[in-house]
């Protein structure tokens, strides 16, 4: 299973798992409706941008990863998922698995009790930190104590207390 990419308009999806089924869906679509049996919309990215997946911003509709939930994915949008393969299986009655789910998420959001956040102004960089290294270089199959080194690496970067990677 691996972070992959491909173009919108090349895709399967889609209760009748159609090639180009992306297109002109928004991002809410593409989430809840795919219908995949194994894998998962992240977001999208744009022809410009494909080099380098980025974190979306809400507020502009932008590409990348969570993107807005209302921007519109177009033929020549790469779509971002996560998937065994870059051809996700169709799944059986995943739109109704889905829409079942969030239907139960509704009801216990609204009845769970809110906590008040609070901005009590102190800095969090000393906030554990928790690091998820993903992706494998290929002089790793040969040295694998040289991944163990650039997770040491990682850890000795000055993480703060209680983190992990």
């Amino acid at each position: 299973t691996g972070l992959r990419t491909r173009l919108a308009e090349q895709l399967r999806a889609g209760p009748k798992y159609k090639r180009g089924w992306f297109v002109g869906k928004t991002m809410r679509e593409a989430l809840l409706e795919h219908c995949w049996a194994d894998g998962i919309v992240v977001g999208v990215d744009d022809k410009q941008m494909n080099k380098s997946l980025t974190l979306a911003s809400s507020s502009d509709g932008g590409p990348g990863i969570m993107s807005s939930p209302d921007r519109v994915i177009q033929a020549d949008d790469y779509v971002i998922f996560i998937a065994p393969s870059s051809t996700p299986a169709k799944g059986k009655n995943v739109k109704k698995s889905v829409t079942k789910f969030s239907a139960e998420a509704s009801v216990k959001l609204e009845s769970a009790p809110l906590e008040d956040v609070k901005d009590d102004g102190e800095d969090k960089a000393d906030a554990a930190r928790h690091v998820l290294i993903c992706g494998w270089r290929p002089e790793w199959d040969e040295s694998p104590e040289l991944y163990v080194a650039r997770c040491l690496e990682a850890r000795k970067s000055g993480l703060p207390p209680g983190s992990s990677i």
